[in-house]
Parts: C-alpha cells; sequence; structure tokens
C-alpha cells in the first residue's frame, strides 16, 4: 500500500508554490506586454484621433493602463 510521507507532502506543498510564483510572474508579464503593445497603437495615433477619444499624448500611458485594466 502506498502513502505519503510528511517529506513528500512538504515537497507537494513547495512545488505548487514555486508553480503559484510563476504564474504570478506569467500574469504579470503578460500584461506588460498588453500594456506596451497598447501604448505603442495609442502613440501611432494622429493628435485629432486621440482628441476624439479625449486624450493627449501625455495621457497615452495612463490610459493604455486604464484599457488593459491596470490602476
Amino acid at each position: 500500500m502506498a502513502y505519503l510521507s510528511t517529506h513528500t507532502l512538504d515537497e507537494m506543498n513547495q512545488s505548487r508554490g514555486v508553480l503559484a510564483g510563476l504564474r504570478d510572474t506569467l500574469a504579470r508579464w503578460t500584461t506588460a506586454l498588453q500594456v506596451a503593445r497598447m501604448e505603442t497603437v495609442l502613440s501611432q495615433m494622429t493628435e485629432a484621433d486621440l482628441k476624439r477619444i479625449g486624450i493627449t499624448y501625455a495621457d497615452i500611458p495612463a490610459y493604455a493602463r486604464k484599457l488593459i485594466g491596470v490602476a
């Protein structure tokens, strides 16, 4: 009959922690990439286009974060 020792359970919990850290890092990286792409798209717009959506070039970083859902 197979059993899990306390040592094995500790290793499993440690592995879960590592995987959760990797997941969180990947999520932050993905969000940063989305914000950067949105900033690129917005910065390629004309002043008239930006005015139509109610922002200026100076507003682009904050507006990009807002659109992606980063406060």
